[in-house]
């Protein structure tokens, strides 16, 4: 398996006192990303390699899930939409030069 030899190949476990370990020269935190990489051909965190999938081009199936026993959404979208309509402006705050919130009018 050439993942396995990868991902194993990194855990050359070091310490520097009690509670600390790298792998090599690298942290544990690394490993998943190694892992990532070794499994899926792409990394979520760091810096990809030339060689890396973009994981932003992989297309995946979407699901909507409900219960089947629950109300209708179309009665959803109404109560919803109404609650929405009941509700007050919102309030906008930014931050004042002397760290107060200052309200402003509309977003």
């Amino acid at each position: 398996m050439p993942w396995a030899s990868a991902v194993v190949g990194r855990l050359r476990v070091a310490s520097d006192g009690p509670g600390t370990a790298r792998l090599g020269s690298r942290a544990w935190s690394d490993l998943g990303e190694d892992a990532l990489r070794a499994l899926c051909g792409f990394i979520q965190e760091g810096r990809p390699q030339p060689d890396d999938v973009d994981a932003e081009a992989i297309a995946l199936y979407g699901f909507h899930v409900r219960d089947p026993h629950g109300p209708d959404p179309a009665e959803q979208e109404v109560v919803l939409r109404r609650a929405a309509e009941a509700m007050p402006p919102p309030r906008v705050y930014t931050l004042g030069p002397d760290s107060s919130s200052i309200e402003r009018d509309g977003l």
